[in-house]
């Protein structure tokens, strides 16, 4: 399980640190060619929320959870 977790913290930063890119000043093609990165960065974010679940973990689930929701306040 340890190996989701890391690779859940990896997207969130990652998702994060693209949302703060998305706040600056950029060309029209950058842009588009970041909010397709991070959708793709979201896809993966999903699978490997679907894993979670699929272990039943209280405390994976949890964490997941309150990553998703600073993700939201992010946005």
């Amino acid at each position: 399980m340890n190996n989701v977790v890391s690779n859940l913290e990896f997207l969130v930063k990652k998702i994060k640190l693209s949302i703060q890119e998305l706040n600056q000043d950029m060309s029209k093609a950058k842009r588009t060619e970041l909010l397709e990165y991070q959708d793709r960065l979201m896809d993966s974010l999903f699978e490997e929320s679907g894993k979670i679940r699929e272990t039943g973990e209280l405390e994976s689930m949890e964490n997941l959870l309150l990553e998703l929701e600073e993700v939201r306040r992010q946005v």
